[in-house]
Parts: C-alpha cells; structure tokens; sequence
C-alpha cells in the first residue's frame, strides 16, 4: 500500500512539474524580435534625376531663390510597387545660403507619386542652413504610413527663409537613405 502511495505520489509530482515546465516555456520560449530593412539610397544627378542606389561620377550645383523649389524625380516607373513596412528616411543636402545672413530655412520633402499620379510625402521637414558656405546637413523623420503604387520618387527642395533669399545646393553629398524597422 504505501509502494502505491509512493508511486502515485511520483506520478502527480512529475505531472505537476511538467505543467509548470510548459508554462515557463509558454512565457520565456517566445520568440519576438524586429528587423532593420534598408532600402535604396538616392542620390542627385547632375541631369535633374534621383538616382537609385548609382552614386553620380560628377557633381553639379542649383540656386533656389526663396519660395521656388527644384525637384528632382527618379527617372524609372516602379510599376507600383508595394512597401512592407513604415519607412524612416534620412535626408541629406550639402548647401549654403548666398545673399543673407544665415540662418534661412530650407524645407526639404521625400515622397512619390502613385499610379494614379498624385503625390504622397513620405517626409517633410525643415532645416536651418546656417553658414555662407558649403555645409552639408542630415536629418530624420519617421514616415507615418505604409507607401503602396510607388510609380516614382523624388526629392523636392524649397527655401523659406524670406523674400529674395536664395540658397545654393550642391549635389555632392546630397541623398535620400530609407530605411526602416519591420
């Protein structure tokens, strides 16, 4: 009688350690984590284009007078491909204020054009060109939605820093990096 009480004893303790074993493994044995995506880097050509992932050979330089914007535009149609994730996009522009004293403002948007060509900003934000001379400058957002019917990118650069104002960027180091979290 008492072997039987031993052994059943034996026999409620292993099941009671199992369970216990399966809710830890329940709790610890998850497997989460995230991911880094990093998408195309575009760069400015010389010829008015965003390049995609093709670092230019030569490099050139434009003016922008105070509320005008030059736009630069990839040339390929991406059919309307799909993101998967949210993107955060690093902004970089080498560039100087000509003809004030410096700091004038310089908006600069990333975004695409969809199939049904209507133009979507993935990021939009401002940045403080703050010296006469060439200067490069880098900044982040966090876009707020997942891009779909990606047609064409492009890169826009408007100066805000007053009337008669004019800004000089020069396309050497002047990109767009998109990357992303998933």
């Amino acid at each position: 009688m008492k072997k039987k009480i031993i052994v059943g004893s034996i026999i409620v303790s292993i099941f009671l350690i199992g369970i216990v074993a399966a809710s830890f493994l329940t709790y610890f044995g998850r497997i989460t984590g995230s991911a880094t995506v990093e998408g195309p880097t575009f760069y400015i050509a010389p010829d008015n284009t965003l390049l995609i992932n093709e670092e230019p050979i030569t490099h050139d330089i434009y003016n922008i007078e105070d509320g005008n914007a030059i736009i630069f535009w990839t040339e390929e149609n991406l059919d309307g491909i799909d993101f998967s994730y949210i993107p955060k996009v690093d902004l970089y522009v080498r560039a100087k204020v000509n003809n004030a004293t410096p700091p004038k403002s310089l908006e600069l948007i990333f975004g695409y054009s969809d199939t049904s060509n209507i133009m979507q900003e993935i990021c939009f934000l401002q940045v403080d060109i703050s010296t006469e001379e060439w200067d490069d400058y880098h900044i982040s957002c966090d876009g707020s939605f997942i891009p779909e019917d990606v047609n064409e990118f492009y890169y826009k650069m408007q100066g805000k820093g007053g009337q008669g104002i004019e800004y000089s960027i020069n396309t050497e180091n002047t990109k767009v990096k998109i990357i992303g979290v998933v």
